[in-house]
């Protein structure tokens, strides 16, 4: 077992907080590694579901376990 594997998350409906929304990476498989306002989170590329908002240590676990797990 991973730690990876103890990573939990929820998505939630994305709430953009009016600062400008960066995409840094896209997987193949339909998630958008992002940032906004400072704070880091992984879109699902249909843009209305993110999880893991967050500082970037947070976040990118979320974004390691999503990748994990669905695999």
């Amino acid at each position: 077992m991973s730690d990876y594997d103890r990573v939990t998350w929820r998505w939630e409906r994305y709430r953009p907080n009016g600062a400008r929304l960066r995409v840094y990476e896209k997987s193949p498989i339909g998630y958008e590694w992002c940032s906004e306002g400072g704070q880091y989170f992984v879109l699902r590329n249909d843009g209305y579901e993110e999880a893991g908002r967050g500082i970037y240590a947070h976040a990118r676990r979320v974004w390691y376990a999503v990748h994990i797990r669905a695999s």
